[in-house]
């Protein structure tokens, strides 16, 4: 005897069915993310480098130090004020930096400058002021997803300083900690040095690096070891044999000493003509520099101390 569908129970007959719907789904589900576009947009950002001082008490004395973090703004036409994400680097340099959402911030911060004070609200000192500057801003593509039950942005820059895209994706869900991922920039890496350099009985910095059949020299008023701000002007080393010469020589005629300082190596990325990123590791300086040029001058503004 032949038994068929139709002469077991139609209740037996359905919760079989959907006992082999669920194993299937289950087999499915973990390669096939739940994702659902929630919007796209267009949007403005904002990149701001944000710095502190702390106070801390070491060894029977107070010790300063300045702290860094960056944040970036996005905002879109349907909101007032943008949201917030603190980074602990710089989010266009490193691909590898963790993000805080901060909530929203007051859009006048999308293009300030200048001091914040202790009861503002990015600023997280009590008693003492910090410092915002703004580093890039332009417009660009938003798109938000949820994929898995965790928000996904998707911020794909049209104009600005910012070239790449960047995916910020929610670590947990209802966690304000994020991950960063973007492509990274074309780069190169090439041996460099420090030299404290005295000239005309001034003293400056000289920042070499050896790429391609040449080498760049930067003069800096300020060791790039622990600068903040400082103003270089690009120039090109003629004699290569100065990388790693520490003693006396001429310089337009004029009697000059130069002490070698440090040496390693340095990763160069090249965002356009009148910007660059420059990470420098050695012994003594493990600093990334973010330059700027306006046509005649470069500015050096100190990005992060890799620890």
């Amino acid at each position: 005897m032949i038994i068929t569908e139709q002469m077991i129970c139609p209740i037996c007959v359905t919760k079989a069915r959907k006992a082999t719907l669920s194993k299937a789904h289950r087999e499915i589900l973990p390669s096939t993310p739940n994702q659902n576009l929630i919007s796209k947009n267009s949007a403005h950002y904002s990149l701001l480098q944000h710095r502190w001082t702390t106070i801390d008490k070491v060894r029977h004395r107070l010790e300063k130090a300045t702290q860094f973090e960056w944040i970036l703004l996005i905002k879109t036409p349907d909101h007032t004020d943008p949201r917030a994400w603190s980074f602990t680097k710089h989010p266009g340099l490193y691909k590898d930096a963790e993000a805080r959402h901060m909530g929203k911030l007051p859009r006048r911060y999308m293009t300030y400058t200048g001091i914040v004070k202790p009861s503002e609200a990015p600023n997280p000192n009590k008693a003492l002021r910090s410092h915002i500057e703004v580093h890039a801003a332009g417009t660009a593509d938003l798109e938000v997803s949820m994929v898995d039950r965790v928000e996904v942005l998707l911020l794909s820059p049209l104009r600005g300083s910012l070239r790449q895209p960047l995916q910020i994706t929610q670590k947990n869900v209802m966690s304000n900690h994020y991950t960063l991922e973007h492509r990274a920039h074309e780069s190169f890496t090439a041996a460099f040095s420090l030299h404290e350099h005295e000239w005309d009985n001034k003293l400056h910095y000289d920042m070499r690096f050896a790429a391609a059949d040449e080498t760049e020299e930067w003069a800096i008023a300020e060791d790039p070891r622990t600068l903040t701000d400082s103003i270089g002007i690009k120039k090109t080393c003629t004699n290569p044999d100065l990388m790693t010469y520490s003693g006396d020589y001429d310089v337009n005629g004029v009697a000059t000493t130069s002490l070698m300082l440090t040496e390693g190596i340095a990763t160069v990325m090249n965002i356009s003509d009148t910007e660059r990123y420059m990470i420098f590791k050695s012994d003594s300086m493990n600093t990334a520099l973010h330059m700027t040029t306006d046509g005649l001058n470069w500015k050096i503004l100190k990005v992060n101390k890799d620890e």
